[in-house]
């Protein structure tokens, strides 16, 4: 059995796995998850946080760094509308991982990022104090419409392109702040079935049978206070997690345009049924 395994694993039938999502998700938990992941497999994380693919912020899209990179690796989390296009043209040969959040709260977490909170930094995010106090001034709910027309076609395409493919699983931010255990599950189940060198072999990720047990407890470990927030400070980048927050922030009527806006995206989850 156990030699019925390795074999499973270094011939699998998946080059990589592939994270898309958008901002405003978790993604920045999740690079730090991945690289996690990626140190105890030694596979290669590939991702725009890492300098060496800062390439991938200016001259190289996703789509041909992902093309020129075909061996076991991980790649992202790629953010919709980054380094464009995203989408290999081989999608089916990897293992992907579509991590969606509410896009009532992205827009809500947005405003809060770009009035109070997100770093100034040159090339990568660019705001003047003036710009700022204009958002402030602007309000949530005028900016939140205006976003949502934004952000919708990124759901669009990456449903276009993901949708219904059988190398695909949806995960979502929302189970990942309620649930961090079985959401975990189904992140490490992408890995599965990469193609991974024999001589790294022994540094595989169990099969779901098994659970995994080794790494699952690592990295629950390690993340156990991820979470966890005591107080909601606007000027911090991890501001409020908890999932449902534009229903706090948001006017009735602004719900009910984002409503219609993003009608079909709102994630089927015990935290948002209810909105």
């Amino acid at each position: 059995m156990l030699t019925a395994f390795w074999r499973f694993h270094i011939f699998g039938s998946m080059n990589s796995v592939i994270l898309y999502t958008v901002h405003k998700a978790g993604s920045t938990f999740i690079n730090g998850l991945f690289a996690q992941i990626c140190r105890r497999l030694e596979i290669e994380h590939h991702t725009e946080n890492n300098p060496q693919y800062e390439m991938l912020n200016s001259t190289t899209s996703w789509k041909q760094h992902v093309e020129r990179n075909a061996a076991a690796g991980c790649f992202g989390p790629i953010r919709a509308a980054t380094s464009l296009p995203i989408f290999p043209d081989n999608l089916d040969d990897h293992s992907i991982l579509l991590h969606l959040r509410d896009p009532r709260d992205v827009v809500t977490s947005m405003y809060f990022s770009k009035a109070y909170s997100h770093r100034v930094e040159s090339g990568v995010f660019e705001i003047t104090p003036e710009q700022r106090e204009q958002l402030r001034d602007e309000g949530i709910d005028s900016f939140a419409i205006r976003a949502a027309q934004r952000l919708r076609p990124k759901y669009d395409k990456l449903h276009e392109h993901l949708k219904d493919r059988p190398n695909v699983n949806i995960v979502h931010y929302e189970d990942m702040v309620l649930d961090f255990p079985a959401w975990l599950d189904q992140v490490l189940s992408a890995f599965d079935s990469i193609r991974v060198p024999a001589k790294k072999a022994r540094n595989l990720i169990l099969p779901q049978s098994v659970r995994r047990l080794s790494l699952k407890h690592h990295l629950l470990k390690t993340n156990k206070s991820a979470f966890d927030i005591s107080e909601e400070n606007v000027y911090n980048h991890k501001r409020k997690v908890t999932p449902g927050d534009h229903r706090d922030k948001l006017e009735p009527t602004t719900i009910a345009q984002l409503n219609e806006i993003f009608s079909g995206y709102v994630p089927k989850t015990p935290a948002t049924a209810a909105a």
